[in-house]
């Protein structure tokens, strides 16, 4: 069986919250408060986003 695809539309806001999340997930509950979506896909849409922007990701200094 088709996996279905859950289409997301983000806010530019929201895609930076996103990108600029550490990727251990030690930020994942509160990403997604803010951004509205389930805990356990904040991983995979962060992976997602940032393969689609060319792998760029926000450090913090």
């Amino acid at each position: 069986m088709r996996r279905r695809r859950l289409i997301l539309i983000l806010t530019p806001v929201q895609l930076r919250m996103l990108a600029a999340s550490p990727s251990d997930g030690s930020q994942d509950l509160y990403v997604s408060t803010m951004v509205g979506v389930p805990q356990a896909r904040v991983r995979e849409l962060r992976e997602q986003y940032l393969q689609r922007i060319g792998g760029f990701h926000v450090r913090r200094g």
